[in-house]
């Protein structure tokens, strides 16, 4: 047994022997600052090895909170969860000078394990007063240094969220962030299953949702209106072939259910936990004791604690109790590739219908989702050509000579009194009346204004219905509603009479 030994040992030590490391051709030999040296202390020996590599990162970053360097480093560090021990000497010069930059406002591309290190130590309150100005610190680091990695973007915007809940922070600081902003999204949609809401706030979010820039699709490009009507009354199709023919609902198949799950703060970050309580079904080196410690804390430590709630939208709540927190939410899915199919696909339509034979081959080939879409487009491309026929367009610079035709009429105006009105309202010639309306128009107008039986209006052999429709019609782009009401018979709408004057006077 002791040969076998004393030979094994003979021959590990030939094969993992220390080798002196030769430097690089080209590289000059880097001076290692005694701060540097210092910290490597703390991640060796037997103490270290009984310490999680949290606490050890932590105690290293608290040493080098201050630190300053001016060495440049721009290799590529391929490193998960860097620490300071996962980096060489140099490496590390090189961060504490990107570091160095970053805290004077200069932002510099660099390795991503710089740009994780450095999140590290503000989630861990280095180089912070204050959790509110780490949180802040993390903030502008998102937006600037985002732009020039946006591999961090996702893990920094679930951080900030963690920082918010951890250090009881006000949560109007999250507004406006991509979390809430896709819950406010989603929230439109859900409102829209039962009750559409329609508008540029519905296509917003639809947009949001599945990720796409609408400047991608070449048909909203060329006609936003009849791209947003066509989507909202997909949308509203798509609801309802759901709810004829499917046992889930639109939403739960593009999107999917809530969900109520545990919390872990900071997942994928190196975090000392100084609380403990956050972490206790995460812990790393779970043993006997430590299970039951926990079921004794549970039991009394926590009894006694307040349940909190905190609302980061109307459809996520954050839930703490028994030391616990857990949240419920829908799952957050910032390209949605079901929206963004759908979305491609009405798109795809859209230009087929113009003559676009190419178009034919994009977006989803479903049969019965293509003719959904095909007859949507056909349907509010036609409502779109009423309405433009509808519009009345007002040529302004005749409103001069109309003005003056009023003062003239207003000179020969007589009162009842002055006359023998008989009880028939008559068209009066195209001279006396405005040149908007035609006679008959005008009189079925001036006789409700005068409130006087519309019975009696002589329309020429004209339907009533007819005349009401036309008035509205032409005073539609000015009041913006129906100013009679048609019926047997008709009726003004007492609030636009005093306007309705002005306009005829």
């Amino acid at each position: 047994m002791k040969r076998y030994h004393s030979d094994y040992n003979r021959i590990m030590s030939l094969i993992y022997e220390d080798q002196p490391i030769s430097p690089q051709a080209g590289r000059e030999v880097v001076f290692i600052p005694e701060r540097i040296r210092s910290i490597r202390s703390l991640g060796r020996g037997v103490s270290a090895y009984r310490q999680p590599r949290e606490v050890i990162f932590r105690q290293q970053a608290k040493l080098m909170e201050d630190y300053e360097d001016d060495y440049d480093y721009t290799w590529d560090i391929p490193a998960y969860q860097p620490t300071y021990e996962s980096l060489t000497d140099e490496q590390l010069r090189g961060y504490f000078g990107w570091r160095t930059k970053i805290r004077m406002g200069e932002y510099q591309k660099a390795p991503q394990a710089f740009a994780f290190i450095y999140m590290y130590e503000l989630i861990n309150l280095i180089g912070v007063k204050t959790p509110l100005q780490g949180f802040y610190r993390l903030l502008v680091f998102t937006e600037r240094y985002g732009k020039l990695d946006t591999s961090i973007i996702p893990h920094a915007e679930q951080w900030l969220i963690d920082y918010v809940l951890y250090y009881d922070l006000d949560p109007e600081l999250l507004s406006g962030r991509k979390s809430v902003l896709y819950d406010q999204a989603l929230e439109i949609l859900l409102k829209s299953q039962e009750t559409l809401q329609r508008g540029s706030s519905f296509l917003k979010a639809v947009f949001f949702i599945s990720g796409i820039d609408a400047k991608e699709l070449p048909a909203y490009s060329a006609d936003a209106e009849l791209f947003r009507r066509v989507t909202e009354d997909v949308f509203q199709e798509m609801c309802g072939y759901y709810k004829a023919h499917r046992k889930t609902s639109f939403l739960e198949d593009y999107v999917g259910l809530p969900i109520n799950q545990p919390v872990r703060f900071f997942a994928g970050a190196v975090f000392h936990d100084k609380q403990e309580r956050n972490n206790r079904n995460t812990d790393l080196r779970p043993d006997f004791r430590s299970k039951y410690r926990w079921v004794n804390e549970l039991l009394t430590d926590n009894k006694n604690d307040p349940v909190k709630e905190v609302k980061l939208s109307d459809i996520t709540t954050y839930h703490y109790e028994h030391g616990r927190w857990s949240v419920k939410m829908y799952p957050r899915d910032y390209r949605n590739r079901k929206f963004a199919d759908l979305l491609k696909t009405i798109d795809a339509v859209i230009r087929e219908e113009e003559g676009d034979k190419e178009a034919a081959l994009a977006g989803l080939q479903t049969k019965w989702i293509r003719k959904l879409i095909c007859k949507a487009v056909r349907d509010c491309r036609q409502r779109l050509e009423e309405e433009k026929a509808r519009r009345v367009e007002i040529d302004f610079s005749s409103l001069e000579h109309i003005r003056s035709d009023a003062a003239n009429t207003m000179e020969k105006l007589m009162t009842e009194d002055e006359l023998d009105l008989e009880e028939v309202y008559e068209p009066v010639t195209e001279e006396d009346h405005p040149e908007w309306l035609s006679p008959e128009e005008d009189a079925l107008v001036r006789c409700l204004l005068d409130k006087e039986d519309p019975q009696h209006v002589n329309l020429n052999g004209k339907i009533m219905s007819v005349i009401v429709d036309s008035v509205n019609e032409k005073l539609f782009d000015e009041i913006g509603d129906i100013v009679i009401e048609n019926g047997n018979p008709p009726t003004l709408v007492e609030d636009y009479a005093e306007e309705l004057k002005g306009l005829i006077s």
